[in-house]
């Protein structure tokens, strides 16, 4: 009698329902039997704060999560009939992306996720992943998830009641550092525009300006642009001065160079 309810209950839990856009959870045979595995797949809300793990499952038709914040993507549907374990339908009412962070540089991407706020688990569904291109393969205690090249992108490791479970880890938090070097005496002289620099350092030292600290440095260097901006020359007069000569060759200005190697008009 006993075999003969257990075979009623397991046959219950594996027929999807008639309505054409219902998903069918499963889980595994062997939990069916388990009064602790009745608890645990209840179609109820967790009664726990800590945080829910992802449990391979090869009888779920789809990935689902019960917790809003898991998804990084995600889309309001129409409210979905889910079959729970236990007979009683259950809703979908959003599908998006997941991110299970397993590791550094280790991330495992479940698209189309469904949001199930009713459901107790985390379930992961391995005919999705090889939908995906993924592939599981179950070692003693441990199921490993290969991407196409090979490549480990999670494993998850058994648990007391034979439920592989995979944990996620806190995503990786980017962080920005400003670095913001102290101006020093030569900044403050060009910011100044171009004032002395014993003016300048006075200015810090009896702190004539709101923020303006100068640290300890050496003699600053000769300011080019100083040099330049400030040199002066002699001004060439508009009208020469002084007496005119009275005759041809009466004055003569001459330079005294040579010997000079340039040919005249007749080649000498």
């Amino acid at each position: 009698m006993m075999a003969a309810k257990t075979a009623t209950k397991t046959a219950s839990a594996n027929v999807l329902l008639s309505s054409p856009e219902s998903t069918h959870l499963d889980t595994m045979g062997m939990l069916l039997e388990s009064p602790l595995s009745s608890d645990i797949f209840a179609s109820a809300s967790p009664t726990t704060s800590a945080p829910l793990p992802f449990y391979i499952d090869s009888g779920a038709t789809s990935h689902c999560s019960p917790t809003r914040c898991d998804f990084v993507e995600y889309t309001e549907i129409a409210p979905r009939s889910i079959s729970g374990i236990n007979g009683s339908p259950i809703l979908a009412i959003g599908r998006g992306s997941v991110n299970i962070f397993c590791g550094p540089g280790c991330c495992l991407v479940l698209r189309n996720v469904l949001y199930i706020p009713q459901a107790s688990l985390r379930l992961i569904s391995i005919g999705r992943l090889c939908d995906n291109g993924l592939s599981t393969t179950f070692n003693g205690n441990v199921c490993t998830i290969r991407d196409k090249s090979g490549q480990v992108l999670a494993n998850a490791n058994r648990s007391g009641l034979g439920l592989f479970t995979l944990h996620s880890l806190a995503p990786p938090t980017d962080h920005a550092f400003i670095s913001r070097p102290m101006p020093n005496l030569i900044t403050w002289h060009r910011r100044l525009g171009h004032t002395n620099y014993d003016t300048v350092a006075k200015m810090a030292k009896l702190a004539s300006a709101t923020g303006m600290h100068i640290p300890p440095s050496p003699s600053p260097p000769i300011c080019e642009h100083c040099v330049l901006g400030k040199q002066t020359k002699t001004p060439v007069q508009k009208t020469r001065g002084g007496g005119h000569a009275d005759e041809k060759l009466g004055l003569v200005f001459s330079d005294i160079t040579g010997p000079e190697h340039v040919l005249t008009k007749s080649g000498e």
